[in-house]
């Protein structure tokens, strides 16, 4: 094998790399917007349920004195609040953490494709010159 053989496999090795980063999206994309549509839901679901729970526990009758509701209004927030800032922070970052991934991991395939070009033709070269 000679250094032209070895310069061209490195080529075709780069190319194969980089279109399986440039496929990244193609395989893992559907599952990921699954993923960020069902966290969307779950924060959706969250509110919607802390919403009904607050103005429940503030329409509760006169029995209930001001401080009863502001204690049961503190504990609903000591418990769902932490959660729901969890939620909503996965929920922003999720999407766009991955579509930053997927523009990293393509500019790069399309990068190692232009090598793997490059090398491929420095190694026909290298042949041709060589005179096999």
């Amino acid at each position: 094998m000679t250094n032209a053989d070895i310069v061209t496999i490195v080529g075709l090795s780069l190319g194969t790399v980089g279109a399986i980063l440039l496929a990244y999206d193609v395989v893992y994309g559907p599952g990921k917007r699954e993923r960020a549509a069902n966290l969307s839901r779950q924060l959706e679901l969250l509110q919607r349920t802390r919403q009904f729970s607050r103005s429940t526990i503030v329409g509760l009758p006169k029995q209930y004195s001001e401080e009863d509701k502001n204690r049961l209004l503190a504990e609903e927030e000591s418990e769902w609040g932490p959660k729901e800032t969890t939620l909503k922070d996965a929920n922003e970052n999720f999407l766009r953490r991955y579509e930053l991934r997927v523009i990293a991991l393509g500019a790069n395939g399309v990068l190692l494709i232009l090598l793997a070009f490059v090398l491929q033709l420095v190694g026909v070269i290298m042949t041709s010159l060589s005179g096999h």
